[in-house]
């Protein structure tokens, strides 16, 4: 077996690029039955890594299209507020629910809480919620199933669920 020189090995250390990431993690309020106003919670990741600007959403189970706009708006949002320049860092967002599907704009409040905690590496309290649609002009909109969220919330531990004004 031939030795590799220790030389080539330092030289190879340099060349290849630091790749640094942030994470982190908050707790989404869902409602998985309009009708029964039952509630879930769900579980939002972010990993934030060195790249090209692009937004990457891994949800399980699958997601509406609405969401999925929502998530790059409350991205655009945080980095926005922030007078962040996000266009060389990639967003990787994953949303994990028991609900049968994952949906509704709702979340966008709290995917910019988070994704502007992770760009100014503050920390999450997880005794905390927020619900709400995130719109252009970073204005936290309308949610609906309140009482549903509300009460998964405190069944789950959390000790307080911040609502836009208007709900």
């Amino acid at each position: 077996m031939k030795k590799i020189p220790l030389i080539f090995i330092l030289i190879l250390l340099f060349l290849i690029p630091k790749i640094t990431a942030t994470t982190g993690h908050m707790k989404l309020l869902a409602v998985v039955d309009p009708i029964t106003e039952k509630g879930a919670i769900a579980d939002l990741y972010l990993t934030i890594k060195e790249g090209e600007g692009r937004v990457f959403l891994d949800t399980s189970p699958l997601t509406k299209i609405d969401t999925q706009m929502s998530t790059r708006m409350a991205k655009e949002i945080a980095c926005e507020f922030l007078e962040h320049n996000c266009k060389k860092k990639d967003f990787f967002y994953t949303i994990r629910s028991t609900s049968p599907i994952i949906g509704g704009p709702s979340a966008g409040a709290a995917i910019s809480v988070l994704t502007i905690a992770l760009l100014e590496n503050l920390n999450i309290n997880e005794e905390v919620s927020i619900t709400g649609t995130i719109n252009s002009g970073g204005i936290i909109g309308p949610v609906g199933g309140l009482k549903a969220k509300i009460e998964i919330a405190s069944q789950k531990g959390i000790k307080k669920v911040l609502i836009p004004k208007t709900a």
